[in-house]
């Protein structure tokens, strides 16, 4: 199976879908602390994620301005830290957004 066929959450192998599962219930769990308390309450088909995804970019826009904006924003933020690119021994990077969510 190649998983660029798949069109919604519906289509995965549950196996697959188990092992989502797991990943998002302990990937922040440090090695040696004790379980947390985290539960997934639903998985959502396509249609909702979409809307998830759009509803969480116009809340960032809300907050914190256009996404593009931010980029260049925090560019001009880097150029002007206090070790230039050159002291540090590597080459300017630029941010690039591509405006896609």
């Amino acid at each position: 199976m190649a998983y660029g066929d798949l069109r919604d959450i519906a289509d995965a192998p549950q196996g697959v879908i188990e092992r989502l599962r797991h990943y998002f219930l302990t990937y922040k769990q440090m090695p040696g602390e004790p379980a947390r308390t985290v539960r997934i309450a639903e998985v959502y088909d396509r249609v909702e994620a979409v809307e998830v995804i759009r509803r969480s970019l116009e809340d960032y826009r809300e907050s914190f301005g256009d996404p593009q904006t931010r980029a260049a924003q925090l560019a001009r933020l880097i150029g002007q830290g206090g070790v230039s690119n050159a002291q540090c021994g590597s080459p300017p990077r630029a941010l690039v957004w591509s405006g896609q969510p």
